[in-house]
Parts: structure tokens; C-alpha cells; sequence
């Protein structure tokens, strides 16, 4: 179905990647950076919940592991009732392409916030706690039919290859967010101190996104087909070159 859908739009075949192009995208660069603050929000719940849940809330293994996947479940339904929000809006025309990828992107990265942030002053209330992380992913979800869609609006040929480098922007994310929490937490890990690994996480989230507002775009770059051939032209070299033989 990927395949059959981005034929549909791409109506020439790469030769080449036309990497400086890509990668002094801006279009493209804002994309990188909204996803970056989205995997940061991530990969700190997936990286330090457990601790968070066990040192704080007061969990022992056995529960702490549960509780921690519960915001995770919470993002499922929102990841696919999102996409097919996105497509209705656009397919309605109530939003162009590059405004909806710009406003769900962003509210994907603000909306958590205020409950990221009422999870830590919720002190060692589990349940509040589990709750305000449980809607704080759910949010986190609209993600995936914005930025995470952006590569195949960007460039149909070159889908792949984008998309790549945002995951690996993400990885890094996910690389650099266990170095930063521990910087901030230099005590007993008290409340305190990961109220501050919170209010950082904060801090990514709204200034990666701000660039998106700008500079995103869900139209097709020039670049798109800067390095290509016709698809029409690669099946008729073969008979010529047969028809030469005979």
C-alpha cells in the first residue's frame, strides 16, 4: 500500500540523493528538530519512569515495571485516531497539508506539558501521578500523523532516506536524555530534584517545535526530483536496445 501510494506521486525515478539539498532543508531541519523534542519526551519516560516510579512513588519492581507501560498504552488509541483526523481535515479541506502538520505537531508537543508538570508537584499521590503520565502520552500521540508523517509529504522519492535521518535524530535523543538526567539529579532523587528533569523536558519540547512553525512545509521540495529520470523513459531503452540486437 506505501509503495502503491507513493507511485501515485512520484513520477520519477532517483538517480542520485541530492544530499546537500536535503540536508540544508529547512523544511526539512525544522522536521528534525520537532521530531527530536518529541523522541527527548519519549525516551525520558521510557528511559526513567522506572527509577522515577521506584524512587519517588515508592513501587516495587513487580509494579513499578506496570504502572511505567500504562502512559505508553495511553498513546495507542490517539496515534490512530490522529491520523485519520489529519486525513479527514485535509481530504475536507477545512486544513491545507503544511497547516496541519504545523498545528498537530506542535500541540503534540505542548499539550503534555501541564501534565508532565502536575505529575511532579502530585508528590507521592500514585494514582494522580499515573494519570496526569497516562494524558501526557495520550497527547503525545498526535506526533505520529504530523512530523512523523512529514517525510512522504517532503519528498515521495527520498521518504526513506528522511526518514531515516529522523529516526536517527531521535536515537540521539534518546542517547543524550540519559547523561542530562543525571546531572539534575545529584541527591537522594527527592521530588525536587526530578521536578527539574521535568521542567527540562519542557524546555526541548517548546523550543524544538518553535522552528516547525516557520520553516515546516508538507508540500513537495523542489529537491524532490533534482536528481532523476523519467519513469516513462527506463522501459523504452530496453526495446530499442533489443530491437538493435536483432
Amino acid at each position: 500500500m506505501i509503495e502503491t501510494q507513493i507511485a501515485l506521486t512520484a513520477k520519477a525515478k532517483p538517480k542520485h540523493i541530492p544530499w546537500t539539498r536535503i540536508l540544508t532543508s529547512l523544511p526539512f531541519l525544522s522536521a528534525i528538530m520537532v521530531n527530536f523534542a518529541h523522541a527527548w519526551a519519549l525516551f525520558t519516560m521510557i528511559n526513567e519512569m522506572p527509577a522515577y516510579m521506584g524512587k519517588v512513588l515508592h513501587f516495587d519492581v513487580k509494579n513499578s515495571g506496570f504502572f511505567s507501560a500504562t502512559p505508553h498504552i495511553a498513546m495507542i488509541p490517539t496515534s490512530i485516531v490522529s491520523g485519520y483526523m489529519a486525513d479527514w481535515l485535509i481530504t475536507k479541506k477545512y486544513m491545507a497539508v503544511t497547516t496541519n502538520r504545523k498545528v498537530f505537531s506542535f500541540l503534540a508537543n505542548t499539550l503534555p506539558i501541564p501534565f508532565m508538570l502536575l505529575a511532579s508537584y502530585a508528590a507521592c499521590d500514585r494514582t494522580a501521578v499515573i494519570l496526569y503520565f497516562m494524558c501526557m502520552m495520550f497527547f503525545k500521540g498526535l506526533s505520529y500523523s504530523s512530523s512523523r508523517a512529514n517525510p512522504v509529504d517532503l519528498s515521495p522519492n527520498y521518504a526513506g532516506v528522511l526518514m531515516g535521518i529522523m529516526n536517527g535524530s531521535g536515537a540521539l535523543a534518546g542517547l543524550l536524555s540519559p547523561i542530562f538526567v543525571p546531572m539534575l539529579i545529584t541527591g537522594d532523587g527527592s521530588i525536587e530534584e526530578w521536578r527539574n528533569v521535568f521542567f527540562m523536558s519542557a524546555v526541548v519540547m517548546v523550543l524544538f517545535s518553535i522552528p516547525f512553525l516557520f520553516f515546516g512545509s508538507g508540500e513537495v521540495q523542489p529537491w524532490n526530483n533534482a536528481e532523476t529520470t523519467d519513469v516513462d523513459e527506463a522501459p523504452s531503452a530496453k526495446p530499442e536496445a533489443q530491437e538493435t540486437k536483432t
